[in-house]
């Protein structure tokens, strides 16, 4: 059952021995974005549009290009890990995001 739904756009093995563990980090990497996106609406509606850029700079900028080309590209570990440099940068925003939502203000918010 293992590679069920890359065998769906092909028959050959080395294409569904690479596409079954990226799709399974495409599986895991729905949860981050979702939430991350769920906090950047919430904070973006308290005014708070300066904390949802610096999680996208520090997420995007800090945490997945560095680790993607540096370990992933230079350090030769390959795709696996540029994949999985995105699960870990969406879930670095997530949490920048609750912690902001977790720190603000709210009586003194004005909406």
């Amino acid at each position: 059952m293992q590679g069920l739904w890359v065998r769906l756009f092909t028959p050959e093995a080395e294409v569904i021995a690479w596409g079954e563990p990226l799709l399974r980090i495409m599986g895991i990497l729905q949860i981050p974005p979702a939430l991350a996106l769920a906090l950047a609406g919430s904070l973006r509606g308290a005014g708070e549009t300066r904390s949802v850029l610096l999680a996208a700079i520090v997420g995007g900028w800090v945490v997945r290009i560095p680790l993607a080309v540096g370990l992933g590209v230079w350090a030769g570990y390959g795709v696996l890990l540029v994949w999985l440099t995105m699960v870990l940068d969406w879930g670095v925003r997530a949490l920048l995001m609750v912690w902001r939502l977790t720190h603000l203000d709210w009586p003194h918010i004005r909406l």
